[in-house]
Order: structure tokens, then sequence, then C-alpha cells
């Protein structure tokens, strides 16, 4: 994933490495090997850690270990649900404090080679993410796929698409998503 300059042996062992780990602890809670439904639950309780763990790098502008431990989770093969979005969101905001708007683009990107559907916050830390590196281009694709994938534009991805339009010099653009946030939440703005 990451890990571009190591060979790739090298990543499948510390792949098979890690799911061994994650083993034995499971083993260590009493949790025998076969034990398929409280192993998983093991799993899942791992897996939160490691989400906790890559927002603790994320907030500690750590997006390199955050990347590093989001790889970790999605080698160890677990069932994609809800923790996965959770670790690649998580994965995606610690690129946008990083200023990786490539990197965050990229992980938007392989939430839907995952099988997993990116949501609304996925989008928006993507977005944020090229806001703050200039890329007003980049936060419209992602505006145009959000809305591609059902997502309604909330009032954080209308902003973010006006302020990158405002920093890239295209006022017209921000004055249409301005006119069309206003459309659409007007009438909280009047009340």
């Amino acid at each position: 994933m990451w890990e571009a300059t190591l060979e790739p042996n090298v990543i499948l062992q510390r792949r098979d490495q890690r799911v061994q780990e994650w083993r034995a602890v499971a083993a260590g809670f009493g949790i025998a090997q076969g034990d398929v439904g409280r192993e998983a639950k093991a799993l899942r309780h791992l897996s939160f850690s490691y989400n906790a763990g890559i927002s603790a790098c994320e907030n500690g502008g750590q997006w390199q270990r955050a990347l590093a431990l989001l790889s970790e989770i999605c080698e160890a093969r677990l069932e994609p649900d809800i923790i996965y979005i959770l670790s690649y969101n998580a994965g995606i905001s610690a690129c946008e404090k990083g200023v990786q708007w490539q990197r965050a683009l990229a992980l938007v990107c392989e939430v839907n080679e995952a099988q997993l559907e990116p949501d609304a916050i996925s989008y928006n830390a993507g977005m944020l993410a090229c806001e703050h590196s200039g890329q007003w281009q980049q936060v419209l694709s992602l505006l145009s796929k959000a809305k591609e994938a059902g997502l309604d534009t909330d009032a954080d991805m209308c902003t973010t698409v006006t302020n990158a339009c405002e920093m890239g010099g295209q006022w017209q653009m921000a004055s249409s998503v301005l006119d069309n946030l206003l459309l659409k939440f007007g009438r909280y703005f009047v009340e």
C-alpha cells in the first residue's frame, strides 16, 4: 500500500506476522482458534484499537504513522464493515492535516476499491485536504463524486468548496455554491 519501497515478500511477512499477533492476543483472552465468533469479536476489539491509534496519529500530526497503521489493519483482511470506513476516514483526515492532498485523494479512491462506500466524512476530509493545498478543481471533483454516490451536500462540504474556489480566484463558482447553500439551508439562516 504505502510501503512501496519494501519488497513484496517483506510486506506479506509483516501482514502475516500482524495477523498471528492478533490471534495470539485473542488466544490470551481465552479464545481458541476455530471459535470463530469469539475470535472475530476479539479481532474487532483490536481493530478499534487500531482506529484509536490512527486517530491519535492524525491528531498528533503523524500522517505517515497513521497511514502505516491503516495499511496494517487493511492487510489483516478483516470483514469490511464500519470499522474500515472509520479507519479510512481517520487516514484521510491525517493526510488533510499533513497537507498530503494526493494521498488523501488516493485513500478516497481506495475506499471504493476495498468495496466500501465513502461517506460524507470521507469526501469532506478529502475535500479539505485539497482545499488546504489550493486544489480547487479536485475539491469540485470530489463534490461531484459525492453527489454521484447519492450523498447530500451538507454545509461543511459547501463551505469547503466555497473556500477552495475563493482561494483559487474562482469567485463565480464560489458565488454559485453559496447560492445553492442558501437555497438548501436558507430557512435556517433566516430564522
